[in-house]
């Protein structure tokens, strides 16, 4: 194995540590349990990355594959939620305060996962690409620009939250 995953998970898994012991002392809130869902998420992208990349069998393969793909795909509505609402908390007055505009991310990402885990340009649970191509491209664009969408937008929640906050102190 590449050691290169091996500092990438060590990394990936040390800030997650430190921000799970971050967390435990962070009181109750809203952003507190999707905090502790975007750890999670990490540690599962992190494993699932060197359990794959380590694999000498198709059922290892398919263990990290599909943690992998979970976290993976879950980060960036998680960071989407923990946006939402650290802007719904910090009083921002944006107008995401329906819950659907923090569930439809992740419902997005959950098809995602489906569509991924069952992986159906190969026909059949996980089946691995090892030294071959995507060979249906259109199904990971699908999930793929949505994914760095909600990580874009992200950063236009958290500066126009913070817009909308200092104009409310002024």
């Amino acid at each position: 194995m590449d050691p290169i995953h091996y500092l990438m998970a060590v990394t990936v898994l040390l800030g997650t540590g430190i921000a799970g012991a971050a967390l435990a002392h962070m009181p109750r809130s809203p952003i507190r349990s999707a905090l502790y869902a975007l750890v999670v998420a990490g540690v599962f992208c992190a494993f699932g990355d060197v359990i794959a990349d380590g694999a000498q069998d198709l059922t290892s393969k398919e263990i990290g594959l599909a943690l992998l793909y979970t976290g993976s795909l879950m980060m960036p509505a998680l960071w989407w939620m923990v946006a939402v609402r650290w802007a719904e908390q910090s009083g921002a007055a944006l107008p995401l305060r329906s819950p659907l505009w923090q569930w439809l991310p992740l419902g997005w990402a959950a098809a995602m996962w489906l569509v991924m885990i069952t992986n159906p340009w190969h026909g059949a649970f996980i089946t691995p690409v090892v030294g071959g191509r995507n060979v249906y491209q259109p199904f990971w664009i699908a999930a793929a620009v949505p994914s760095y969408a909600l990580t874009a937008g992200v950063l236009a929640v958290g500066i126009a939250a913070e817009v909308l906050i200092d104009a409310q102190v002024a």
